[in-house]
């Protein structure tokens, strides 16, 4: 996967940093030439993709000309040569095959070039010659095939690369989603807080309620006690006063025979004044005539 501006490898980071070394110097830190894409999906050079934005009039994606709001988005991606697939790299066996072909190709070439058609096998020219371009075709297929396998790896590659952008674009919004996490969790540690403060607060005052309760039970209990002292007062005065009901009643009885006794002597009382009256009356009636008698007699003695 090359990039489209400076057309150059986009693992390649080599050329911005005499220091790089191996194929992940391009990886975060080592040196500012790492990938970058952009709102659109495409991926540049960091290094190429600003230079063209501070160039340019306007920032558009120079691959589909789409406007860009945003920054463009660097892709740390850290692959080994070891964390690709068996069958992306060719092994060693294709590469020493690969590379005796193009040994064959080019020894063919420089002997057909110098006309040296004898020493070649020791036949003559013109069968060396159909044999060789027969050899020549054959070596060209296996040449076509081996760049198409290429091609291929080389689109493997670029969609493994383009896989592991949108990765890291999903790594970067699951990091923004972390961050709202924490910022919440961290609303959710004060709400706790303030809840644990409350809840401290009412489980003092549920203490002294429960203090309060004690107590007034405590008095309850001293109320109820002094309630059925006071019940057994109640009860002892009730069975005195109906005593004094009782010896009132008999008293109000007794009361009432004394005032119809005196009732009985008063009236006897008066007729017996009366009689006295009468008694009194006929003693002075009595004394008047003996009055006179002796008036009468002291008179006759007297002449």
């Amino acid at each position: 996967m090359v990039c489209s501006i400076c057309y150059d490898s986009l693992f390649n980071a080599e050329t911005d940093n005499d220091n790089a070394t191996g194929p992940n110097a391009w990886q975060r830190g080592v040196t500012d030439n790492r990938p970058a894409t952009l709102n659109c999906g495409h991926a540049f050079h960091k290094s190429c993709i600003h230079g063209w934005f501070n160039t340019s009039h306007r920032k558009n994606c120079p691959t589909c000309h789409a406007h860009q709001t945003n920054a463009p988005i660097v892709l740390f991606i850290d692959i080994d040569k070891d964390d690709l697939p068996d069958n992306l790299e060719p092994d060693s066996t294709e590469r020493s095959k690969n590379d005796e072909i193009v040994d064959n190709i080019a020894e063919c070439l420089d002997r057909m070039a110098i006309g040296d058609w004898p020493t070649l096998h020791g036949t003559r020219g013109g069968d060396f010659r159909a044999s060789l371009l027969e050899r020549v075709e054959g070596l060209q297929a296996e040449l076509s095939h081996l760049s198409g396998r290429n091609m291929e790896l080389e689109q493997a590659r670029s969609e493994l690369t383009g896989r592991c952008g949108r990765l890291e674009i999903n790594l970067a919004t699951q990091k923004n989603n972390c961050v709202r996490l924490e910022l919440d969790l961290e609303t959710q540690k004060e709400i706790c807080d303030k809840l644990e403060a409350n809840l401290k607060a009412q489980k003092e005052c549920v203490t002294k309620t429960e203090a309060d309760l004690k107590a007034s039970e405590e008095r309850c209990t001293s109320l109820t006690k002094l309630r059925n002292s006071l019940d057994s007062r109640c009860t002892g005065l009730k069975k005195n006063i109906d005593e004094q009901k009782c010896k009132f009643e008999t008293s109000q009885k007794k009361l009432a025979e004394t005032e119809t006794e005196l009732y009985d002597m008063t009236k006897a009382l008066a007729e017996e004044k009366a009689r006295t009256n009468k008694i009194q009356r006929k003693n002075n009636q009595l004394n008047a005539k003996i009055n006179s008698l002796k008036s009468h007699i002291s008179m006759s003695q007297n002449s």
